[in-house]
């Protein structure tokens, strides 16, 4: 009978010991903010006595597994011991920081001494405790715009009249937001809404001055070995007007800066540049100097005889399209330093292209 009570009463220490609980407040906290964990289900015969941290046994649910490397729990503090008589319950507190950008879901885990006051004895279990630690957050500053200006022409004047042009202006700090960016824009925004009506309300109407015909002459870009045609790019009488001549002559001139060349690109053609050679064709081969009849050859200026790249277009004539006869042909040309060869070259010519040559001894 003995046998069996002891086992009772230990059966139901046990039960006691691990009745008690820790409750986190606030179970979410701030960056760097203090946790208060509180007791309860204590009693004289079974209370809190002190508790400390078991960072090993630390896990998190979101965003995922593992992310407790990026809190740091410090200053766990016993704030208020347990009192029977006033029925306070005992309370500790711990600061916890979050160093990454998003909330992290941990679950905490203690190891808690429980004071028994009746016998004057101890034991010691664990207890877990989940919270969530919110990310840091910015502090919040507000800016303002710096000043914001537009140019307008006033567009509600008569016939031969031309409205003059009107700054308007946001004078700087009119408006604040928490970026500079967010806060300018701010302020442009008003110019673009408020700048025509500003300038009809507050420019004048002139007389109407209108540019003279222009004419300028644009040369059309070409790769190499070719020529551009000379393209005319005319601002017609009249498309510009302004409130002086010269202010209108000098819109026609912008016009042709800005868009001649292309205009010469677009509509202009390109021209082969042609080099002519003092030739000899040999009838009777390559290396046979007999029967030799001297001509002239034309090639693209920028081929080189030096470096024969296997195809040269040869032609008769600086311009047109015909091409030189198939035979061999000796050039007269400035031979490269750099090329140390024992011959003289007899170039072939085949379809109209030089495709190689024969090192001849003469």
């Amino acid at each position: 009978m003995k046998k069996l009570f002891l086992i009772g009463t230990a059966m139901l220490c046990f039960f006691l010991s691990y009745s008690q609980t820790l409750t986190p407040s606030p179970q979410t906290v701030e960056n760097n903010g203090i946790v208060t964990l509180t007791g309860s289900g204590e009693f004289a015969s079974m209370h809190f006595g002190t508790i400390s941290y078991q960072p090993n046994f630390t896990s998190t649910s979101s965003p995922a597994a593992g992310y407790g490397l990026y809190l740091d729990l410090t200053d766990l503090t016993y704030t208020q011991a347990y009192s029977q008589t006033s029925s306070s319950p005992s309370k500790f507190t711990f600061k916890i920081s979050n160093s990454i950008d998003q909330p992290i879901t941990v679950t905490l885990y203690f190891k808690c001494t429980i004071i028994n006051d009746l016998q004057g004895t101890s034991n010691s279990f664990q207890k877990s405790v989940t919270i969530t630690v919110k990310p840091t957050t910015p502090a919040q500053t507000t800016v303002y715009n710096v000043a914001k200006s537009g140019s307008f022409t006033k567009n509600n004047c008569g016939p031969g009249k031309i409205g003059s042009i009107v700054t308007y202006t946001v004078a700087a700090g009119t408006y604040s937001a928490s970026s500079q960016s967010a806060a300018d824009q701010l302020a442009i925004n008003a110019v673009n809404a408020n700048g025509q009506a500003y300038a009809n309300a507050n420019g004048q109407c002139n007389t109407a001055y209108y540019n003279a015909q222009l004419s300028t002459s644009y040369t059309r870009n070409c790769g190499t070995g070719y020529a551009g045609s000379i393209v005319t790019y005319t601002v017609a009488a009249g498309t510009y007007s302004a409130s002086s001549q010269s202010a209108a002559d000098q819109l026609a001139l912008n016009d042709a800066n800005a868009n001649g060349q292309n205009f010469a690109n677009n509509n202009g053609t390109c021209t082969e540049v042609r080099k002519r050679y003092r030739v000899t064709l040999r009838p009777n081969g390559a290396c046979d100097t007999s029967g030799e009849v001297s001509s002239f050859i034309w090639l693209r200026e920028d081929f080189d005889l030096n470096n024969n790249n296997g195809y040269i277009p040869a032609y008769l004539s600086s311009t047109g399209d015909t091409r030189a006869g198939d035979g061999d042909y000796k050039f007269l040309y400035v031979i490269n330093s750099s090329i140390n060869e024992s011959g003289v070259r007899i170039f072939q010519v085949l379809s109209g292209a030089v495709l190689g040559y024969t090192l001849c001894s003469q």
